[in-house]
């Protein structure tokens, strides 16, 4: 697993409204901006949905698709 960490400047105004989104939705405010990334990602298809695959529920490849073993953490 690599975790990265990554500094973000932001201006108040974007740092307010990430907070508030953060807050809505009981994330940190690290952690929202990680998922907001994700999904960003994902639509761009960048990113794999994380959706477990028929030949993992076989038992092959496990934890091929497992979201938690990519993290970065975001100083915000």
């Amino acid at each position: 697993m690599a975790n990265s960490q990554i500094t973000i400047p932001l201006t108040t105004q974007e740092r307010r409204s990430l907070f508030r989104i953060a807050e809505s939705e009981c994330r940190d405010p690290g952690e929202q901006l990680r998922f907001l990334l994700r999904k960003e990602a994902q639509e761009r298809g960048l990113l794999s949905n994380g959706l477990k695959t028929k030949a993992a529920h076989r038992g092959q490849n496990p934890t091929e698709n497992d979201q938690t073993q990519d993290h970065q953490q975001v100083l915000v």
